[in-house]
């Protein structure tokens, strides 16, 4: 149904009773509370309904608030009387948990204007992971509109190793910040209460918002996932011994920067702390994280839409999600297409994996159910001839990466480990480990993995390689072209 995967956007998915559920933006549907959407198997995905009932609609919301009924009045009768109010009744980006004694928390978000940043985190609880979902309190407001602190939208739940709660959140100029909470209430854990957090308490700035975890002026859709034992391997990979790795235990923060309809790109951070201390290649004094995905395509650009009939465009507010069964999955939004005006938002996931480095990598294709197991030298360079296309996403918008942000043709990886382009020698390759590759291609040093992918240009299974570049800007992504 055109509900299935269209209108997602800020996607969160949680795994709950058997299957996976989506929580979304209002954005283009029915009507407002955030939409939730059902899956089994992470691919295919039906439209449940709202979280929130008694939020309204495009036509009935504004009513229901003025007369004093809204599901979440509280929150209104905040945001109305900001000065910066603007008729917003959108709910943006939520996130949902299970639970202390049972049940899920939804932690949810309303702006009083669209790139103010006066804004509101409030809580709501639900029997049941389908709503409804009934409101609790106020966990924090940014009343100053970035003056003092974030833009107290886009909340993401994260626990560390001893069980503390986490919320971080934040939104561009703000930067990114986190807050402690009590994971018996999943409130505040300094015990503020939504009254306390308002605009004329006497409350500091660092106690209303927290800690600043990354102090980027361009991020936003912030998401936090602990790994144990990631492998970290420094030295030569030709001389590659697993036996000379590091195994760290990491918190790993996605988030998304950019424009939400030109240069919208998705980064990545670690730490080995859950609250500070997030680094990536680029150095801490970098805008943004190392690069995870921008816009591209496995269209070529020859002006028609052929196979696979989209684009990765402005792809981003992603979610992390470990599954029962130990896959890794990015959910995120993507416009479809380069095309101007094409403003709506479809839901889609892929698999991610670490390269050798202990960097983050995404597949380049939407996930179909594929596990990430060990590759051969043979799968790569035997199934297709070793051909593949490939992306070289070096800029936020397509138009600023290679390409035009459409595939390239005409590389090929040689048994004999070099790598050619168009039939020139153009580097070399080298596979380690149970899937790591090394790619050094026209000088550049890129570090990934290959993961098995179904690949829609080609309507068959193969091998994709996803790359992050040494210094952490540009993603190499190659997938499998097969001859005719």
């Amino acid at each position: 149904s055109q509900m299935g995967i269209a209108n997602v956007h800020d996607p969160v998915v949680v795994e709950a009773e058997g299957s996976y559920y989506v929580f979304s933006t209002d954005n283009m549907g029915p009507s407002f509370g955030y939409q939730i959407r059902k899956s089994d198997d992470l691919i295919h995905w039906e439209y449940v309904g709202v979280a929130i009932e008694g939020h309204g609609n495009g036509s009935t919301a504004q009513g229901l608030y003025e007369a004093g009924n809204g599901a979440l009045q509280e929150v209104y009768d905040v945001l109305s009387k900001d000065s910066n109010w603007d008729n917003v009744w959108t709910l943006w980006a939520p996130d949902v948990v299970p639970a202390a004694d049972g049940g899920y928390w939804l932690y949810g978000c309303w702006t009083a204007a669209f790139g103010q940043g006066h804004s509101v985190i409030f809580q709501c609880y639900s029997e049941s992971i389908t709503g409804p979902y009934e409101y609790v309190d106020i966990l924090v407001y940014s009343y100053d509109g970035w003056t003092n602190g974030p833009n107290a939208i886009d909340p993401s739940i994260f626990y560390d190793t001893e069980g503390n709660m986490y919320m971080a959140y934040g939104s561009f100029n703000g930067g990114i910040y986190c807050l402690q909470l009590n994971a018996e209430t999943g409130l505040r854990y300094d015990g503020h209460t939504g009254s306390e957090v308002l605009s004329g308490s006497s409350l500091t700035a660092s106690e209303r918002y927290g800690t600043r975890m990354v102090s980027s002026t361009s991020m936003e859709g912030p998401v936090v996932t602990y790994f144990e034992d990631v492998e970290v391997y420094e030295g030569d990979v030709s001389e590659y011994d697993s036996s000379a790795s590091q195994y760290a235990d990491l918190y790993y923060l996605m988030g998304s920067a950019g424009s939400l309809s030109s240069t919208y790109n998705m980064r990545s951070y670690s730490s080995t702390t859950p609250t500070q201390g997030y680094t990536s290649l680029l150095g801490s004094g970098a805008n943004s994280g190392n690069r995870v995905s921008g816009s591209f395509s496995w269209r070529t650009g020859d002006g028609r839409l052929n196979p696979p009939y989209y684009d990765f465009a402005y792809p981003g507010h992603n979610d992390m999600l470990v599954t029962s069964s130990g896959k890794n999955i990015l959910a995120y939004h993507n416009r479809q297409t380069f095309a101007s005006g094409n403003a709506n938002h479809y839901l889609f996931t892929s698999m991610f994996a670490f390269n050798s480095r202990g960097d983050l990598v995404m597949s380049p294709n939407r996930f179909a159910g594929e596990t990430e197991r060990k590759i051969t030298a043979a799968e790569i360079t035997g199934l297709s001839g070793g051909n593949y296309m490939y992306n070289l996403v070096t800029g936020d918008s397509y138009s600023g990466s290679t390409n035009g942000g459409y595939a390239s043709t005409g590389l090929v990886l040689k048994e004999d480990g070099t790598v050619t382009l168009n039939g020139a020698d153009a580097g070399e390759w080298l596979l380690y480990g149970d899937n790591y590759v090394y790619i050094e291609l026209n000088g550049v040093k890129y570090y990934g993995a290959a993961m098995p992918a179904f690949i829609e240009r080609e309507n068959r299974g193969g091998i994709t390689i996803s790359c992050l570049s040494e210094n952490g800007a540009s993603t190499l992504f190659l997938n499998q072209t097969f001859a005719d």
